[in-house]
């Protein structure tokens, strides 16, 4: 085949390049591209698709494949063919045992120098939004953390003014593999997407008579299946932060609110929380204190740590987001999320110092209390979510 032939030949010469388009190559069992209809086409000539796309072993046929996924569910291994199933992941096959492995380990070395080239590239990057992209996806092909491709694919979004489309994809629409296992009548498969997984389950937690009419469609729906595929599963709540560095709040919220500010209610590492205590006045008894997680106070009395909590020195002569954004950058947090309250959001609002917005209004309107802050610019969509709308806002004035 000419193309084997000629990156056979680059090998020899020492192409690194030409070594790693090969193992795709291989990888994938050839080249190959869509039609507009969806037919595929064969860039290469002499090789035919590997079912399974290369994440699945090309001797590994669907029938065997629903069979050992019905073993292992009988067998108690649920997780193991969550991780199967999941779209991250490699299977090795060793005789009857399927085995998983995430994309990001199986192809750590090459993923490495990926990284370095991109974190190469955001360096000499003019564009602000397609530089934070770049380290994003440096970030995400490092490390195994799935939440990471999401921030990725986020920022991604934001690249509107750019001259250059570019996007590193991770999902494989080729995998015709997974999708068997829906039509088996013994895998009680069900597929679902978020937004509709969620409605379903805001519908059942309301009160009301409706209450046991919708428990009754929920449970109906979702029990008694062996397996749930849920596309977007990032967008169930409280993953937000479990995907940032860290996650902000102002002095009032701590004294009314008492916040923990951790994913009690979703599985993924815990942000490091900061918090902004001027005259550190705030009673220690308060959650944030706790030690449980790495907290940074933001202050103008001192300097210094105190078990997990860490004191950054301010200067209150000079604007307070700027050098607090600052300070955060030199203990390596990149990324934050500001919950609030009003006054610090307002104090990154009017610095124009903020990349996205989430807005959620709910059905019920309080008539008093402390006036939600205005976004002035950049809604780019709303969703209804079991009855409240979600806007989200990108600052599209940053560059």
């Amino acid at each position: 085949m000419k193309v084997q032939k000629l990156l056979n030949q680059k090998i020899m010469l020492g192409d690194e390049c030409a070594k790693m388009t090969m193992d795709l190559f291989r990888g994938q069992r050839g080249i190959f591209g869509h039609e507009r209809n969806g037919n595929t086409v064969a860039l290469a000539s002499g090789v035919s698709p590997c079912p399974g796309r290369g994440f699945y072993p090309s001797n590994l046929s669907a029938p065997e494949f629903h069979d050992i996924l019905i073993d292992m569910l009988n067998n108690g291994q649920d997780t193991q063919v969550k991780e199967i199933l999941n779209q991250r992941t490699i299977v090795r096959r060793y005789g009857a045992k399927l085995v998983s492995q995430d994309y990001t380990i199986a192809f750590q070395q090459y993923f490495r120098s990926v990284a370095a080239c991109l974190e190469l590239a955001a360096h000499y990057a003019s564009d602000w939004n397609f530089k934070e992209y770049l380290r994003m996806q440096s970030a995400a092909l490092s490390n195994n953390a799935p939440l990471l491709d999401c921030r990725a694919d986020k920022k991604w979004a934001t690249l509107q003014s750019g001259p250059l489309e570019f996007t590193l994809g991770r999902e494989s629409y080729d995998d015709a593999m997974t999708p068997t296992v829906l039509s088996n009548p013994k895998l009680k498969v069900k597929y679902t997407k978020t937004e509709d997984y969620m409605n379903d389950f805001i519908s059942n937690c309301r009160s009301g008579k409706e209450q046991v009419e919708n428990m009754s469609k929920f449970n109906k729906k979702y029990t008694n299946i062996d397996i749930i595929l849920i596309d977007d599963i990032q967008w169930i709540d409280g993953k937000q932060r479990t995907e940032e560095d860290a996650i902000m709040v102002g002095y009032n919220t701590i004294l009314s609110d008492n916040p923990q500010l951790n994913v009690r209610h979703y599985s993924g590492r815990n942000p490091k929380r900061v918090v902004y205590d001027k005259y550190l006045t705030l009673p220690k008894d308060k959650n944030v204190f706790d030690n449980t997680q790495q907290t940074f106070i933001l202050n103008y009395v001192k300097e210094g740590q105190e078990g997990n909590n860490v004191f950054l020195l301010l200067d209150e002569d000079k604007q307070f987001v700027e050098q607090a954004l600052e300070r955060l950058y030199e203990q390596k947090i990149c990324s934050l999320v500001v919950e609030g309250g009003e006054k610090t959001l307002n104090k990154f609002l009017e610095a124009d110092l903020w990349d996205e917005a989430n807005v959620i209004v709910g059905e019920k309107n309080f008539g008093k209390g402390v006036k939600a802050p205005i976004i002035p610019q950049g809604l780019v969509s709303m969703e209804n979510i079991g009855g409240d709308i979600l806007k989200i806002y990108y600052n599209q004035k940053k560059s």
